[in-house]
């Protein structure tokens, strides 16, 4: 469950994953890999923010099985 998040110096945002007890910030690389997961998904795009925890602990849990 996503549980927070906060901004970072240079404008972006973190988020912290309590599933896997780390912060991600929100930057271009994220973006590429949040289409990524929403095309291999056949999900509309929605913005991250906008979705359900449910679905934010999706990309998550399948973002920390595709570390660049």
């Amino acid at each position: 469950m996503i549980v927070g998040l906060a901004a970072c110096a240079g404008g972006g945002v973190r988020y912290y994953d309590a599933d896997h007890r780390d912060y991600h910030t929100w930057n271009d690389t994220e973006v590429t890999f949040y289409g990524q997961w929403e095309t291999e998904g056949h999900r509309p795009h929605v913005e991250y923010a906008k979705r359900s925890g449910d679905e934010q602990r999706e990309y998550w849990n399948w973002r920390h099985n595709h570390e660049h």
